[in-house]
């Protein structure tokens, strides 16, 4: 059985993707957050919103992709089993043609 077999899994894979891009990105912006809310206290934001977006933006980048990757590849299984293959023609058995 292959890993993505199941939707609950892929259900559950795709919200775990989307809840770490939130917390990523969150953090990724949280001194710019900090500073309008004037909970920010120490030195400049600015340095540290560009430290936490260094660290944290490619991170929330590969996990919105990873679940993007796995809803495209829910949408093309569809759309493959609504069509058929049409081009597909079983050669005829020996001797019957």
């Amino acid at each position: 059985m292959a890993p993505y077999d199941q939707v609950w899994r892929r259900r559950g894979l795709k919200l775990l993707f989307l809840f770490l891009y939130l917390i990523t990105y969150t953090l990724a912006c949280s001194p710019l957050l900090l500073h309008v809310l004037d909970l920010w206290g120490v030195g400049s934001p600015f340095v540290a919103l560009i430290i936490t977006c260094f660290i944290f933006l490619p991170l929330a980048f590969l996990s919105l992709k990873a679940g993007v990757r796995i809803q495209r590849a829910e949408h093309l299984i569809a759309a493959q089993r609504a069509r058929p293959n049409k081009s597909f023609k079983p050669m005829p058995l020996r001797g019957t043609a």
